[in-house]
């Protein structure tokens, strides 16, 4: 028996209960991903249906080979095993991908929730220490960090990896996640946890989630979350059961359409989404009989809930406790009347005691602090960079969960709060019921910073349009008055022309002979006369101004009204392309479906044609006679075809 020193206490640490014996390497990418493609490549391991409803299923060869893929990108990076990798993917098969392919270049994978924002994504990546952030385009920061791989981007860099790299080997005590607490009571904590607790794993599977290799498992938890990873990826596969995903939100009637018409048959809803199923106007018109067991997770349910389940379809939800720190420990099992007073027992191989301040265990009915005895594999190893805050949940051979319990006779445990104070739920569901309040009032602070930008971004648009339709009058206009200034300017210069040569002409005409003053001469009055009366170019220099004035203002109005009218026009074609774009990528994927369940019906037509034993003609039938000669002249055709000629002379040739 192993010795180790908590709070100045010396205990006796009890052997490892044998369902805890983990392998002494393991990996699960290479070990359950892997090994079930080896088993069976056409084996089916996830049914996905995106935000359009298009559904895909997957075999465990496509996701090792997607995995495999990622291992080679991120060892291309530069990365190292032991190095953590933040994860904000959304809830389609590349977070799966992007994690199993951490998990076998012996990364350190940091799930993070889907209502992150970008400072959160960073400030999460600082916390841990991690070396790569991979996400989405929704998601990533900008600037972006170091290294920084957006899926969207790498999608043709991923499709030139391997399929088939090396695993590395990695030792059940290495580090495989870091799954973050929700933070209720403090700072988010992240909880790491080893590859042994990623074997481990499969007890609550088995025991709780009830998965088998005929079913389809749907867990609904959010990709950050820890209830995620135990049940939408490493619990129902460690046991060969394929599981569902939907990237869309959760809607009530869109969750009981998606259950009937996909099969599932083990449903893993948090009680919120419970609630809101149980509470529509009418649930008697849907109908799930696929579903032969649910279980739900980070808060007590309510009874009402529960018996409206019951009745409507036939279905008791099985309660379970788990923390991000120990994976689920707590439950009501499979095959177990649901008790509506109690949350459940403990799941073989754990030992859950109600202990007082001192460390020891209460007796029956007595309230205390819910604690988990000994160092079960799928115990966290400690808090990232918080020694101090690891120590404090730790008081000799027992893990504090933070929870108040009693236990009754039958050793069922039912909440009673928290430890440091009067609470209705316990420590998990506070932290989720808190996460959830968050998430709604990030979400719509979001909203509220779009609206915002797209207000300012319509103000900027309509100053700067503003801007250079004054910028393009005022030039018109400078240049319509250029025009007319120089007008003005050729028209005096001609008046002037015309005035010196008419006073020359008097001067010529008077000579010396006389000393008189000469009668006026018509040249010598051009300032008098009027506009009927002053010469040609005169009067046709001001028209031309003037015409030149009308037509620069005409321009300027034209260019502007162009201008707008080309605006319009190029803000009208963007739309119709971003909405063909859209359908053209909805079409292609409803194609795609069609013709999926069309090889399908393809392949059932071929297996049932088989079966039917060939028929032999009678010797008296021409028409197996009739086929051969028409066939033999299609053959004949065909022939001549191929060589280029299809004229008769050259058929008859042939034949």
């Amino acid at each position: 028996m192993g010795r180790f020193r908590l709070r100045k206490r010396v205990v006796e640490a009890p052997e490892p209960d044998p369902l805890f014996r983990a392998p002494a390497r393991f990996n699960f990418t290479r070990d359950v991903v892997e090994a079930a493609a080896a088993a069976d490549a056409n084996r089916h391991a996830m049914t996905f249906v995106d935000d359009e409803g298009i559904i895909d299923r997957r075999t465990f060869k496509e996701i090792a080979h997607d995995a495999s893929r990622w291992t080679s990108l991120l060892r291309s990076r530069g990365l190292e095993p032991g190095d953590r990798i933040v994860v904000l993917v959304g809830r389609t098969p590349e977070w799966h991908s992007v994690v199993l392919g951490a998990l076998k270049g012996g990364f350190v994978a940091v799930p993070c929730p889907l209502t992150f924002d970008r400072d959160e994504l960073m400030q999460r990546s600082a916390h841990c220490d991690a070396r790569a952030i991979v996400t989405d385009r929704a998601h990533a920061p900008s600037p972006p960090p170091g290294e920084l791989l957006v899926v969207e981007d790498l999608r043709q860099e991923l499709r030139g990896q391997p399929v088939a790299v090396r695993t590395h080997d990695t030792a059940s005590d290495d580090p495989a996640f870091i799954l973050y607490t929700a933070g209720t009571t403090g700072a988010p904590k992240g909880a790491i946890h080893t590859h042994a607790a990623t074997w481990t794993m499969r007890l609550q599977a088995e025991y709780w989630l009830d998965a088998r290799p005929d079913d389809l498992t749907w867990c609904t938890a959010d990709p950050g979350s820890a209830l995620f990873v135990w049940n939408s990826l490493i619990g129902p596969w460690s046991l060969g059961s394929e599981i569902a995903l939907h990237e869309g939100e959760f809607k009530v009637e869109e969750r009981f359409d998606l259950i009937d018409r996909l099969g599932v048959s083990v449903l893993c809803q948090p009680p919120s989404e419970y609630r809101q199923m149980a509470e529509h106007a009418d649930l008697e018109a849907f109908y799930i009989g696929s579903v032969r067991h649910a279980v739900s997770t980070g808060a007590p349910l309510e009874p009402a809930v529960t018996e409206a389940f019951r009745v409507a379809f036939g279905v008791a939800i099985h309660d379970g406790y788990g923390q991000a720190e120990t994976g689920l420990v707590i439950a009501s099992q499979h095959g177990t009347e649901v008790d509506l007073g109690a949350l459940g027992a403990p799941i073989p191989g754990y030992d859950i005691a109600v202990i007082d301040e001192s460390g020891n265990e209460q007796a029956a009915a007595a309230e205390g602090e819910m604690a988990l005895r000994g160092r079960p594999p799928s115990l966290f190893t400690g808090y990232v960079n918080d020694r101090e805050g690891t120590e404090a949940v730790f008081l000799g051979e027992w893990y504090l969960t933070g929870d108040r319990a009693s236990r009754n006779a039958d050793g069922l445990l039912s909440f009673a709060g928290r430890a440091d104070g009067p609470e209705s739920a316990g420590r998990e569901a506070r932290e989720r019921v808190a996460a959830a309040a968050a998430a709604e009032a990030t979400a719509e602070e979001a909203r509220r910073e779009a609206e915002e930008r797209a207000r300012q971004a319509d103000e900027e648009r309509r100053r700067q349009e503003e801007q250079a339709a004054a910028a393009a009058e005022a030039e018109a206009r400078r240049e319509a008055e250029e025009r007319a200034r120089q007008a003005d300017e050729e028209r005096r210069r001609q008046e002037e022309q015309a005035a010196a040569a008419a006073a020359a002409v008097v001067v010529e005409t008077a000579g010396p002979r006389s000393a008189e003053p000469a009668e006026p001469d018509a040249g010598t009055a051009s300032e008098t006369q009027s506009p009927e009366e002053q010469p040609a170019p005169a009067k046709r220099s001001r028209r031309e101004a003037a015409a030149a004035r009308r037509a620069a203002k005409a321009a300027a109005k034209a260019a502007e009204d162009e201008k707008r009218i080309e605006e319009k026009r190029r803000r009208e074609e963007e739309k119709a392309a971003a909405e063909q774009a859209r359908r053209d990528e909805a079409d292609a994927k409803r194609a795609a479906q069609a013709a999926a369940e069309e090889a399908k019906q393809r392949e059932k037509e071929s297996r049932r044609t088989r079966t039917v034993p060939p028929t032999i003609p009678d010797s008296g039938d021409t028409t197996n006679d009739d086929d051969q000669r028409i066939s033999a002249e299609l053959i004949a055709r065909l022939r001549a075809y191929g060589h280029g000629d299809s004229s008769e002379d050259a058929l008859k040739d042939r034949e």
